[in-house]
């Protein structure tokens, strides 16, 4: 398996929090902090889109945290990553539990609507949601416009429209 892609089974949002997202919340009990709100929700919109596998993409530089990081985070007397995790979110099952996340790209590459979206997860625990792209909630009808957003994952390309 690639250091760089991890690869996640997900059935419920309490896997999620506790594989994927283990040690951002480690020391922060979630019904406490509100600046997680923002973070279940994302979680329970990807759930809602059943969303069956997270791919974790390490590292990552986003362009506005690293922006943010170069103002304000490299200055301060504080250990914080400059750089970012990407949750890429899927409703495609994996085939079995040994399949490597390269294999699992190449394979949901060819299935249409496959892909749900992206968010970015900043390594600031005070606000950990960054730059995040996911279908719309089914019956939308307050979006107004549309667009194609692709996104390249391990040399595939993969879109959402948004």
């Amino acid at each position: 398996m690639s250091e760089r892609l991890q690869i996640y089974q997900i059935t419920t949002l309490e896997e999620m929090l506790k594989n994927v997202l283990g040690k951002l919340i480690e020391h922060a009990p979630l019904a406490k902090p509100p600046r997680f709100n923002p973070l279940i929700n994302v979680l329970n919109q990807v759930i809602a889109h059943g969303c069956t596998a997270v791919i974790k993409q390490y590292p990552v530089q986003d362009p506005d945290f690293f922006a943010e990081y170069n103002a304000y985070y490299s200055r301060i007397f504080a250990n914080v990553d400059k750089y970012c995790e990407r949750l890429h979110f899927f409703s495609f099952p994996l085939i079995d539990q040994n399949e490597t996340a390269l294999d699992y790209i190449d394979r949901v590459a060819t299935i249409p609507n496959s892909y749900i979206g992206f968010s970015t997860i900043r390594p600031v625990r005070s606000s950990p949601i960054g730059a995040t792209i996911l279908r719309p909630p089914e019956g939308s009808h307050f979006i107004l416009c549309r667009d194609v957003f692709p996104v390249h994952l391990a040399g595939q390309t993969f879109s959402v429209t948004v």
